[in-house]
């Protein structure tokens, strides 16, 4: 295996000067950065990595955790993350799980934030805030997918209460009244907002009566399943669901075809979420998506720019840290025609 010795004589340069072209620690005279490039090449020479992170104090890691079911969101995540990093020069270390408990979760942060990375992107699904900030204090870390008021300036996150409040008023301008609202008993916080943004747009029109039109359950089909069933039997009047995301929309459509119903003639329903099936399913469903690739690009943008290094990252910080989604309008919604 070659090293820098051997470089460094095939390229007619000191050892010294391979290492500077190497870890990009001061200015190399052209000629001979071109050598060293190409005796690396030629050599098939790869710089350790434990090494140079020695020389720089940094390691060009960038960690990345995802608690989320895997979905097409997430590989088009995935794609666009690496994509960045690969153009930047950096590595990526990703922890990924899903389906845990608040506890689990906490875990993983902490593992996720004790290895040896220059900066990270974590996305939080079940823990609270004031738990998340305990755990990434001092840290240089990037919250996707959540606003936490006290940190507004490293969260990259949709508008949770406009998604509600948008889903609520596109139903309610197609003479919908009766609208429910099935939310997920996990993602909490966006939940909650997502709720607010509803029971605003319901008080626009003087819709105020939705206490018992909301329902909360795990973000699963079977979870979809169990809240339409409840909210359907409890208020046979509503004409319109909005649901947290298009997996548990699939339980939804079900439950209502089980119960007699035919969507979206008797009830239509909208998802708060396109993971990607929203297309697939039975009537095509409409539903809210996120702007995955340009949060991403800002995650990563503002991570790299957190680390306070010289050329560290040619990116530049990004203009927005707050984002809409955008109403995929498919089959599963229709103007109601019942008239009070």
């Amino acid at each position: 295996m070659p090293t820098i010795k051997d470089v460094a004589q095939y390229a007619n340069v000191s050892i010294s000067t391979v290492s500077r072209v190497i870890n990009n620690s001061a200015p190399v005279e052209k000629s001979k950065y071109e050598a060293v490039q190409s005796a690396m090449k030629r050599l098939g020479y790869c710089p350790n990595p434990y090494a140079q992170a020695l020389v720089r104090q940094y390691t060009n890691t960038l960690g990345l955790l995802m608690t989320d079911q895997p979905s097409y969101a997430l590989t088009r995540m995935l794609s666009s993350i690496n994509t960045l990093l690969y153009d930047s020069n950096k590595r990526l270390l990703l922890e990924v799980n899903d389906d845990l408990k608040p506890e689990q979760e906490m875990e993983l942060i902490t593992r996720l934030l004790s290895s040896e990375c220059d900066t990270f992107i974590v996305m939080p699904k079940h823990i609270s805030n004031q738990d998340l900030l305990s755990l990434i204090k001092e840290k240089l870390v990037i919250i996707l997918g959540r606003q936490v008021e006290t940190i507004p300036n490293q969260c990259i996150a949709v508008d949770e209460l406009d998604v509600g409040y948008r889903a609520t008023n596109y139903l309610t301008q197609l003479n919908h009244k009766k609208i429910g609202f099935i939310g997920s008993n996990v993602a909490l916080e966006v939940s909650k907002l997502r709720e607010m943004g509803y029971v605003s747009a319901m008080n626009r029109r003087n819709l105020s009566n939705t206490l018992n039109y909301i329902q909360y359950n795990i973000p699963s089909f079977q979870g979809g399943y169990a809240a339409a069933n409840i909210l359907v039997e409890q208020n046979p009047g509503i004409t319109a669901l909005i649901v947290h995301n298009d997996i548990m929309a699939s339980g939804v459509l079900s439950a209502l075809k089980h119960a007699g119903k035919k969507m979206p003639q008797d009830i239509s329903v909208l998802a708060c979420e396109d993971s990607g099936i929203s297309k697939y399913l039975s009537p095509a469903l409409t539903a809210l998506r996120y702007p995955i690739e340009e949060m991403v690009e800002a995650a990563v943008c503002l991570a790299l720019r957190q680390v306070n290094r010289k050329n560290y990252t040619t990116l530049n910080n990004p203009p927005s840290l707050s984002f809409l989604s955008r109403l995929l309008i498919r089959d599963s919604v229709i103007a109601c025609s019942i008239t009070e």
